[in-house]
């Protein structure tokens, strides 16, 4: 399963979102960034930028390779969850039935 969860993460098995979901938090959030990286910009010479770029796609490539162990690690979290929920069921009783 770690192949496919690996697949899924990077985005190797093409599958589309029935429906895009932005909240208007994350938007807003988006924007305020983007403009404080163009006035932060507008204050670097060339070749600080040049750096600067260098830098944040570092920081972008760590957060993604991230944020995929995450998604794993989740996933994994949630087989676990509910492999419980079956290997405990004997402890689930139905009201009426035994008490």
């Amino acid at each position: 399963m770690g192949n496919i969860l690996r697949a899924f993460a990077f985005n190797e098995l093409e599958l589309e979102p029935a429906t895009e979901y932005d909240s208007e938090e994350t938007k807003a959030a988006r924007e305020k960034a983007d403009r404080l990286e163009d006035l932060f910009l507008e204050t670097l010479q060339a070749e600080q930028r040049g750096a600067y770029e260098q830098f944040r796609d570092a920081q972008l490539e760590e957060e993604y390779l991230y944020n995929i162990d995450r998604l794993i690690l989740g996933y994994r979290l949630g087989v676990l969850m509910t492999m419980e929920v079956f290997t405990d069921r004997e402890r689930l009783s139905i009201r009426g039935e035994g008490h």
